[in-house]
């Protein structure tokens, strides 16, 4: 899976159809939400397969589960980080 695609999903589940609707900066703050709440999601949802390797729906997120455990986290912390530079930067 691919950054452009993690990008078009985000883009959707803020109801518009690719990143051109939403080319400024008064978006930022719901892109990066967006993104992240499908990566945590991913997280959320990865179950083990026949080979006890943990994997998301859409493959964006495999490994053992204390990996996917720690990518979630790793994801709720850049969340943050990124919505923290963005107040700072207002």
């Amino acid at each position: 899976m691919s950054i452009y695609l993690i990008f078009d999903i985000a883009c959707g589940k803020l109801g518009y159809p690719n990143l051109s609707y939403i080319d400024d900066s008064y978006f930022d703050g719901d892109i990066i939400e967006a993104v992240y709440d499908y990566l945590i999601v991913e997280c959320d949802l990865s179950k083990p397969d026949s080979h006890g390797v943990w994997r998301s729906p859409d493959n964006f997120c495999h490994g053992s589960k204390s990996i996917i455990l720690a990518l979630r986290s790793r994801f709720v912390r850049e969340r943050a980080d990124a919505l923290a530079i963005l107040t700072v930067a207002s």
